[in-house]
Order: structure tokens, then C-alpha cells, then sequence
């Protein structure tokens, strides 16, 4: 006698429709809470659907991605008002990220191959500091969806050992591990030159 193999369950209408509106609210405003809220969606299912299901997952990425461009395109076209307008505050803005004359970053470019003492590990962990690299990279989250959408084994690595560096050795301040924070830097360097990040 043959056992009856008992189909997966069908997801019901009103949960696709459900999961639909989310992803939809995420489109246009990239924020979990509102998205989720907004279709009356409890916390806890909308992580659920996350965690199981492949497709809804991918499909709330690419929906944060689209938001997440949109609200820029909106923010953008507000400091170009604000800048027309003389607003000083957009101006320096603008100004800061835009003019090199204006930028207060430093760039340094690494054209040594040797070891690095200790002095000049802390030196250029302050330098990765300045121009940002460190807040970059504590947003791994943020460039995990990138990693994800990829099938380049170079870039699967690149993200593993981002994720190592990052919490492999606990997050510190880059003074106290210099070593950690020109990893980093490396790490961001190939991250640009894969395009992934600007």
C-alpha cells in the first residue's frame, strides 16, 4: 500500500497579497517598519517571510534598492531647491562632497608593498578613518546586498572576509586596532574596484 505524499501547502491569497503590499510600501519608503505596518503585517511574520522564503527576501531587497534610490532622487532634487535658493548650510553641503577644494578628507593611494610598522599602521588607520572608509564599512548589512545579488566567487570572498574582519575580532576603535582598520581599507579598495561601492 502507497502513503499519500501530502502536498506543500498553498500560501493563501490574502498572505500573497499581503506580502505584496510590502513590498510595494518598501518601494515607496525603504523603511522595514513603515512597510510592514502599513500592509498590516506583524513584525515578527514580516521576519519570518524574510527568513523563509527565498523569493519574498529577494524581492524586499530589490525593493529597498528601488526606495532607497528614490528617496535620493527626492533629496536630491531638494538640495539643488535649497542651493538655488541660497540655503548656506546646502551649499557647503554640496560644496564638501562635490569640490575637492572644499573636501576635508585626506586620500592617500597605497603604491608600497612592504610591511607596515605599527606607527604607520595607526597613521593610515587614522587617514581610512578620515575619509570615511570605517563608517562605510560598519554599514555591512548595507553592502551584504550587493554580495548577494553576485555569483562572482572573487566578490563571495571579498564579503567573507568582510564579515571576518568586521566580527571576527569584535568591533574596536581603529586606534586601538590599526591591523583591523587597514583590512578594512584593502577591503574597500577591491569593493570599488568591483564597482560595488563608489
Amino acid at each position: 500500500m502507497k502513503k499519500k505524499v501530502k502536498a506543500p501547502p498553498r500560501e493563501a491569497v490574502a498572505t500573497k497579497a499581503q506580502k505584496k503590499r510590502v513590498i510595494e510600501n518598501l518601494k515607496e519608503l525603504p523603511i522595514a517598519t513603515y512597510a510592514y505596518q502599513k500592509a498590516g503585517v506583524p513584525k515578527a511574520t514580516y521576519y519570518k517571510w524574510r527568513d523563509t522564503d527565498d523569493e519574498f527576501r529577494e524581492a524586499t531587497n530589490d525593493a529597498l534598492i528601488t526606495g532607497k534610490l528614490t528617496m535620493n532622487d527626492i533629496a536630491k532634487s531638494q538640495l539643488v531647491k535649497h542651493i538655488n535658493e541660497g540655503t548656506l548650510t546646502a551649499i557647503i553641503f554640496w560644496l564638501k562632497h562635490h569640490d575637492p577644494d572644499f573636501n576635508p578628507k585626506i586620500i592617500i593611494e597605497m603604491k608600497d608593498k612592504r610591511e607596515l610598522s605599527k606607527e604607520e599602521n595607526l597613521l593610515l588607520a587614522t587617514a581610512l578613518r578620515n575619509m570615511g572608509y570605517h563608517g562605510t564599512l560598519l554599514r555591512e548589512k548595507e553592502l551584504r546586498e550587493s554580495f548577494l545579488k553576485s555569483t562572482d566567487p572573487e566578490i563571495i570572498e571579498i564579503e567573507n572576509n568582510l564579515h571576518k574582519t568586521l566580527f571576527g575580532k569584535g568591533v574596536k576603535k581603529e586606534e586601538e586596532d590599526p591591523d583591523r582598520m587597514v583590512e578594512l581599507g584593502k577591503l574597500l579598495t577591491k569593493l570599488k574596484d568591483k564597482k560595488i561601492i563608489e
